[in-house]
């Protein structure tokens, strides 16, 4: 493969893997959501309002909290919290990253202003993953806590 061929593929590659990213951080955006909503293990867990019973003894009704969750909380909880976190940054920073490889590709600026805004902001990206790999670290190590 000669040298043009190969930057080429670099580089496309490298905006398609951005673009991924930003499917994955809009998928990863809706899916809990759409599970507390549709699912049935979901819906009985996180119901639209918490749900108390009845119990009449020697000293009268007493009504307790069985569920203290409801659909509101569960979506303010550890870890959806953190995992919409984490698609807030998937979506930002390689959107960010893709604009900048649009506006690059629109204009062919290679070697002007552009070009190095592309070029320094995907020197910047190598953090991205690892920005994405800590977020998910604390978003999976975050289970069963309210806020």
């Amino acid at each position: 493969m000669d040298y043009d061929t190969h930057t080429k593929v670099l580089y496309w590659s490298h905006e398609l893997l951005n673009v991924w990213m930003i499917i994955g951080g809009i998928i990863l955006y809706t899916w809990y959501p759409y599970q507390i909503t549709n699912d049935n293990w979901w819906s009985t867990q996180c119901p639209v309002t918490a749900y108390t019973e009845k119990t009449t003894g020697a000293s009268g009704t007493i009504e307790r909290l069985v569920n203290g969750w409801t659909k509101d909380l569960c979506l303010d909880a550890a870890p959806i919290k953190q995992f919409t976190n984490l698609s807030y940054w998937m979506i930002t920073f390689y959107s960010i990253s893709f604009f900048n490889f649009a506006i690059n590709a629109i204009w062919f600026n290679d070697g002007g202003v552009m070009h190095e805004m592309w070029w320094r902001w995907s020197q910047l990206s190598i953090w991205g993953p690892i920005v994405n790999l800590c977020l998910l670290f604390v978003a999976q190590n975050s289970y069963g806590m309210k806020q």
